[in-house]
């Protein structure tokens, strides 16, 4: 089977101990420069929403207060529980979880949010599995926002090597979503505005395919024993 020869390989997987030390410089302190625009396009008030990657929780918390009904995920501990520090602070309705996309049952939602996590993983095949993974937990025909660093940067691909820097072609976000998604539209943008992430992004939006996403996912074999 695919799995047993393709592990899933990520540009980073020590997220716990680099949420324990701070070392997390795809964190803005503030919410996504687009989100409010995007999802006034694409969503209506008590749309449902999983944020998977959510670390800190800044995005979802920013779409729970504009009244959408919001899960975030994440693989560190320690970041869902700054988390659900931040969302008791302010008061606001927001379901924090720590978990991984790749295993569990994570229910069926309207709309699948990202930024980072398409473009922190390492080759297509691992892509590819990802996005299976987030067919798997919408609804037929919902819908998935996607942030990704892209290739359109200043940089040469020997520092983008040499830096395991997240940047993505068109070519790998086709290769990655076609099977399982239709393509709404991909257009630039840009990843976040800190010094570290004030960098190019695809902002892509795909809408599921409808069809037996179960079924495919099968060939995958996509258990928990195959993510190591």
């Amino acid at each position: 089977m695919l799995s047993s020869v393709t592990p899933i390989r990520q540009l980073t997987d020590d997220f716990e101990n680099r949420f324990r030390t701070g070392d997390t410089p795809w964190e803005d302190p503030h919410p996504w420069a687009g989100l409010d625009k995007l999802f006034e396009r694409f969503a209506s008030s008590g749309t449902s929403i999983l944020d998977v990657g959510c670390g800190l929780g800044t995005n979802a918390l920013r779409l729970a207060t504009l009244g959408y009904r919001v899960r975030g995920i994440d693989v560190s501990q320690t970041a869902i529980e700054k988390a659900i520090t931040r969302r008791n602070a302010a008061g606001l309705d927001c379901e924090f979880l720590c978990a991984n996309i790749f295993t569990g049952d994570h229910g069926n939602w309207d709309i699948v949010f990202d930024r980072g996590c398409l473009h922190g993983f390492a080759d297509t095949s691992s892509r590819a599995r990802f996005a299976l993974s987030v067919a798997t937990v919408l609804q037929p025909g919902g819908l998935w926002i996607d942030i990704s660093g892209s290739n359109e940067n200043a940089e040469s691909p020997d520092i983008i090597q040499k830096l395991a820097l997240p940047r993505l072609t068109l070519a790998d976000l086709a290769a990655a979503t076609e099977s399982n998604f239709e393509t709404i539209e991909i257009r630039q943008g840009v990843f976040g505005m800190m010094p570290d992430t004030d960098f190019r992004a695809w902002v892509g939006i795909y809408r599921r395919r409808k069809f037996d996403i179960l079924a495919v996912s099968s060939q995958y074999n996509m258990t928990s024993e195959n993510l190591s």
